[in-house]
């Protein structure tokens, strides 16, 4: 039995990616599952929810990273049909039709961000109003676990639904175990995306520089928006709180879109999680820096202003990334090289081989 799992783990998990989603689909839920019989008022119940609250948070990192993989998938997938759908002519340049495959890309990626924001905030929404169908129709004394209730069943639909995840998912290929170093390779490689970053990649150092700063500034404003509320003015929590949905729901597409072109094939995981790994190791930045303000001014207003600052930094290191020369430059040997890929294996397909298609994933 533990032989056949260890073969089934090689053979499939570790090269198949949308396994080990499925998987965390599963381990997601089953945290979230147990919370309804934690109802009772005790000191053991109350641990064991904090516990399973933060555990369950980082989980809930650890997926999205997961399911963000998807998105420059896709996107490669929609430049293939373009590209396979549009009729060459002479007269279309080289630059014209990579301008117009790239486009159809784009577009696809950020109506998969969209949509992907939408679903997350129609399902909180709908949870809500759940919540609320319960507590209006139950008895009192019952009322106050309700969102627990909610929580466990959402959890074994999240169970239940890893088989449709697991079968519907397209199979994306995983990097190979290292035949030489075992172990020892792949700790050697986690410093991999750093090395890459400093030396080759510095449009992409700039975009998670950029995006890293932006979100730890952006929690810091929901933190201090949060104790505005209980001012007297409270249009101003408002306010705060619209301008930061709607910055949010730009900022978060774009970089998503952005970041999946420059991820190479086969490496999303490893860029995807290294952007969790920057966002969850610096979100305590902000708050140290703009805790001192308060204290020493008692007002909510200047740690904003502060905030505000830290805000312009992102802006100016994109302005950068979009201008200079030496990021233009490296766009475009990224490019050739991209695109030399994608003819390689656009003629590997197109090839036969003992009289099959074969197809580089």
């Amino acid at each position: 039995m533990a032989r056949s799992l260890i073969s089934w783990w090689k053979q499939d998990t570790a090269q198949n990616k949308s396994v080990l989603v499925s998987i965390f689909l599963v381990v997601y839920g089953a945290f979230a599952a147990p919370v309804y019989w934690l109802r009772s008022p005790s000191l053991r119940n109350f641990n064991s929810l904090v516990a399973l609250y933060v555990v369950f948070g980082v989980l809930t990192f650890v997926l999205v990273a997961l399911l963000n993989i998807y998105i420059p998938h896709c996107m490669r997938h929609a430049k293939a049909k373009a590209r396979n759908a549009a009729t060459p002519s002479a007269a279309d340049s080289a630059r014209k039709k990579y301008d117009s495959d790239h486009k159809a890309a784009q577009k696809y990626g950020f109506s998969m961000s969209i949509f992907g924001i939408f679903a997350s905030a129609l399902s909180g929404a709908l949870m809500l109003v759940i919540v609320i169908i319960i507590t209006q129709t139950v008895s009192r004394p019952h009322q106050q676990s309700a969102g627990l209730l909610v929580t466990s069943i959402i959890g074994f639909v999240t169970m239940v639904g890893a088989i449709g995840s697991y079968l519907g998912l397209p199979a994306l290929s995983a990097k190979s175990y290292p035949a030489v170093g075992g172990w020892k390779t792949v700790l050697l490689e986690l410093s991999t995306p750093y090395r890459e970053m400093f030396l080759r990649k510095r449009n992409m150092l700039f975009l998670l520089l950029g995006f890293t700063i932006y979100t730890d500034t952006l929690f810091a404003v929901f933190s201090i928006t949060r104790q505005l509320y209980y001012i007297e003015n409270r249009w101003e929590f408002y306010v705060h709180l619209l301008i930061s949905y709607i910055s949010e729901s730009v900022v978060n597409p774009s970089l998503r879109i952005l970041f999946s072109e420059l991820v190479p094939k086969g490496e999303e995981i490893m860029w995807f999680g290294l952007q969790l790994i920057l966002n969850c190791a610096t979100t305590w930045v902000n708050y140290v820096a703009t805790a001192p303000l308060q204290n020493a001014t008692h007002n909510l207003r200047y740690p904003l202003v502060l905030c505000l600052v830290f805000a312009i930094v992102p802006v100016v290191l994109e302005c950068m990334r979009a201008t200079m020369a030496v990021f233009k430059k490296e766009r475009a040997l990224w490019l050739r090289e991209s695109n030399a890929n994608e003819c390689s294996v656009d003629l590997a397909i197109k090839t036969p081989h003992s009289g099959k298609s074969t197809e580089s994933e």
